[in-house]
């Protein structure tokens, strides 16, 4: 993934849900974050893993409300 934003202080990701799999979801966070990027793969109702990546976002400067990955409804 590459610089999105030309400032580098706002931070971005995406998620999306596997084409055949719509309980696994893939979160990517921008490769501007100053850590090259980071993507995250879980299923929709694992917890533990959900949290990581939004302590992760979090960290980033995302908003904890934005990340609701197990809360999409496909």
């Amino acid at each position: 993934m590459v610089k999105h934003y030309n400032d580098p202080n706002v931070p971005w990701y995406m998620d999306r849900y596997q084409v055949d799999d719509k309980n696994q979801i893939i979160v990517a966070f921008g490769a501007d974050d100053g850590e090259e990027g980071r993507i995250f793969q879980f299923e929709r109702n694992d917890k533990n893993e959900i949290k990581k990546a939004v302590d992760y976002g979090v960290s980033k400067g995302i908003p904890k409300e934005q990340m609701d990955f197990d809360r999409v409804d496909f």
